[in-house]
């Protein structure tokens, strides 16, 4: 039933006899994180909707229905409903994070301040060429995973090639993308933040003195190679990739946080607060709070200036939804 026509049809049916008490109700937008709904009666109804400032898409009930509202309003009732949330994911990556904050009731405006720019491909081409020399093989990202896969498959290998090399990763979505591959983490601790891994690894009899390849992004911080090479291990780094800024769609989320209509900025990494910095500038950065999937990455915000509501208990997207809903429960 459309908005401009409902005066018309109300009339129609208070004069064929309906009651024009009838309770009657407008939802706009339906199942989606900007859904409003107005409760009134079939008399009143059109006045209800100006009054609020609907419009299409608007869906009408009318009837005793409408009396369930409280009874099965399920969708208002998502902890993160009328909430809006940014996600400053890399494009190819952000899905599983935004899907995950929908699902949850968020208004999800995506920045993808990352893009993930593969390096030369000659460096991992001679490291595949190469595995039989390594113990071990050190890989700090989903990204990292990728290229290091597309670059074995690029030789015509698979996981077989790594049956004599232990595998150490700093995080669970770096463990995922391993097993979707075939292949699994020896070494993944509990804390994903590379001194863990190292704490890890030193705690092992089978690392001293072995060489170790480790692959990953440009920029990454030194912590890994250098405790290892400590150990006297020989350490081949391949820097495979770099996080460039995007900021495809900033002008929206410029918009957004200069009118305060941002409640939350999620950020999975380090390079993440820069590229968001860059696309939005450092004022409007401050004008929202984070929510941090890790110590390193709550580290970078704080030293962008920008109040950190929430640190996710672990480098998980299940994590980082669960710590936006509980820095929301904090706020009211």
């Amino acid at each position: 039933m459309g908005v401009k026509t409902l005066p018309r049809i109300a009339a129609a049916l208070v004069a064929g006899g309906m009651a024009a008490d009838t309770p009657a109700a407008a939802v706009q937008w339906g199942t989606h994180a900007r859904q409003r709904t107005v409760v009134a009666t079939l008399a009143t109804l059109s006045d209800a909707i100006a009054q609020a400032g609907l419009g299409a898409p608007v869906i009408t009930i009318i009837g005793p229905v409408v009396s369930l509202r409280e009874e099965i309003a399920w969708f208002d009732r998502l902890p993160l409903f009328g909430r809006r949330v940014v996600v400053t994911r890399a494009s190819a990556q952000a899905t599983g994070l935004r899907d995950a904050l929908a699902a949850q009731g968020a208004d999800v405006l995506e920045l993808p301040a990352l893009r993930v720019e593969p390096l030369d491909p000659a460096a991992l081409a001679n490291a595949v060429r190469r595995l039989g020399d390594y113990s071990w093989l050190v890989l700090t990202s989903q990204n990292a995973v990728s290229l290091w896969w597309d670059a074995l498959r690029a030789a015509g290998r698979d996981a077989r090639a790594l049956a004599g090399v232990r595998i150490a990763c700093v995080g669970a979505a770096t463990r995922d993308a391993l097993l979707a591959r075939g292949l699994d983490a020896d070494v993944m601790p509990a804390r994903f933040v590379a001194e863990a891994v190292l704490e890890a690894l030193t705690a092992r009899d089978d690392v001293r003195g072995t060489r170790v390849l480790y692959v990953a992004a440009e920029g990454a911080r030194p912590v890994l190679p250098e405790g290892m090479r400590a150990l006297g291990c020989t350490v081949d780094v391949v820097t495979a990739y770099r996080a460039v800024s995007d900021g495809a769609g900033s002008e929206q989320l410029r918009a957004a946080l200069a009118h305060g209509d941002v409640d939350f900025v999620t950020f999975a990494s380090a390079s993440a607060v820069r590229g968001y910095v860059d696309a939005v500038g450092a004022d409007l950065a401050r004008r929202a709070p984070a929510v941090t999937i890790g110590p390193v990455t709550t580290e970078a915000v704080r030293a962008a200036g920008i109040p950190v509501a929430a640190e996710a208990q672990s480098a998980s997207i299940a994590a980082l939804v669960d710590a936006v809903v509980g820095a929301l429960g904090q706020r009211s």
